[in-house]
């Protein structure tokens, strides 16, 4: 008869099975990760957030609907936090699916094919968000807990 195992992340979301226990970290490696916030790779995700947020920001004021529209929507992907009154895993997913840049890209290109400024505003305010959400640190999540995410632990 075998044991089911179950697998989960560590701190540094490396995957790792629940039968071997999960070492808190030494200081040096709380220090190194706690660096990382704002060099390497953090920094330069969260440029790129800035980035994304300026640009979208910038191309609806030349094409948007009006900043009371931008206003109104600019945090409607949050909703799809709704998820996690499920769980943790079906939170993520959905989340996650709301915070990529497939949907809005895909909104974005449609609105230029069929020539719907609604949904090219729509889809530059989603960018915005999403670049918000990374220039803040907000990254899309991990299944072990809403706080963990690509960026770092929030």
């Amino acid at each position: 008869m075998s044991k089911q195992r179950t697998l989960q992340l560590d701190h540094q979301h490396n995957i790792v099975n629940t039968d071997t226990p999960i070492s808190e970290p030494t200081k040096a490696q709380k220090k190194i990760h706690r660096g990382s916030l704002w060099t390497g790779p953090g920094v330069l995700l969260r440029l790129e957030g800035l980035m994304l947020l300026t640009m979208a920001s910038y191309f609806y004021a030349q094409y948007g609907a009006g900043w009371l529209f931008f206003g109104l929507f600019i945090l409607a992907p949050d909703l799809s936090m709704v998820g996690y009154i499920a769980n943790p895993r079906v939170g993520a997913i959905i989340y996650n699916i709301f915070h990529t840049y497939v949907l809005p890209t895909i909104l974005i290109v449609s609105g230029i094919v069929i020539g719907s400024s609604l949904m090219i505003s729509l889809a530059l305010i989603w960018f915005a968000h999403i670049g918000m959400d990374r220039l803040f640190g907000y990254g899309l999540k991990y299944m072990s807990a809403f706080k963990n995410t690509h960026l770092n632990r929030v």
